[in-house]
This record gives structure tokens, sequence and C-alpha cells, in this order.
């Protein structure tokens, strides 16, 4: 996320938290080689959509992940505690 690509992902575990369908990357069934490889070629054949996921993603990781953002959600919590 942080290097402005799409991601590709199984939507299992926390995945899918991470990645937001069709906004930030694709999620695909696990173990299912072929929605896998399909995701893959509409990624690479279509740039102008991997730009636009791939700058969703990088804005994401800075708003939701990065040392700052969870910082100041700590730092929010903390407040709402005390």
């Amino acid at each position: 996320m942080i290097q402005g690509k799409p991601l590709i992902g199984s939507s299992i575990a926390g995945i899918p938290e991470q990645i937001e369908q069709n906004k930030t990357g694709i999620l695909v069934e696990a173990k299912n080689e072929i929605l896998l490889a399909t995701a893959i070629k509409k990624l690479l054949n279509d740039t102008r959509l991997s730009n636009k996921m791939g700058i969703k993603g990088k804005e994401k990781y800075f708003n939701e992940f990065s040392y700052t953002s969870t910082i100041r959600a700590y730092m929010d919590l903390f407040q709402e505690l005390t």
C-alpha cells in the first residue's frame, strides 16, 4: 500500500479489513488460482484502474496504518478512557 500499488489478497482472516474490494485492491477466494489469475490480468490490463487503486491504498495506509495514525488512535483512546 505504501508503494501506491493495488493489492490482491484472499478474503480470509484480517485481509478484508485491509483491502477494500475494488477500491484499494481485489479480494479473491482463497485457493482459487483462476480468480487470482483473473485479478492479476485485470490490474495488468487496466492501468487506469490499477493506478486509482494504488492511490486509494496509499491514502488508506497513511490514514489507518502509519505510525502517526496509530499514535493518534492511541492518544484518542487514552483521552476517551481518562
